[in-house]
């Protein structure tokens, strides 16, 4: 559509709750599924989730930086790093002094969260 406005084109089932979507690049979006403790891959070319990833206590959003996805896990006070190239490898995880970490950002020069 020349006005910029969203169309729908296909929806996918994903786990409970969707707290955020977010692409990795033009064919995968991943989707960290709050009250599932998942994150799910889905493949937009198949329209399918090709992957979930557990989670600790609630994941609310993920981003990526340097070949890792983050993933913030708000009740376990933490963020997971998943390695890209290798997503059967457990996930480090970084416990946060922090209280319900849900949002993560992406410095501008895309190297650091």
């Amino acid at each position: 559509m020349a006005s910029g406005a969203p169309v729908f084109q296909f929806s996918v089932p994903v786990g409970l709750d969707p707290a955020s979507a977010r692409f990795r690049n033009d064919g995968e979006l991943w989707v960290a599924n709050w009250i599932s403790d998942s994150v799910s891959v889905v493949d937009l070319a198949q329209q399918s989730v090709v992957r979930t990833l557990l989670a600790q206590d609630e994941p609310a959003d993920v981003v990526f930086v340097a070949g890792k996805a983050f993933v913030t896990c708000s009740q376990a006070n933490s963020v997971l790093a998943f390695g890209l190239d290798n997503l059967d490898a457990a996930p480090r995880a970084v416990k946060l002094v922090a209280k319900f970490p849900r949002s993560l950002a992406v410095s501008p020069d895309g190297k650091c969260v």
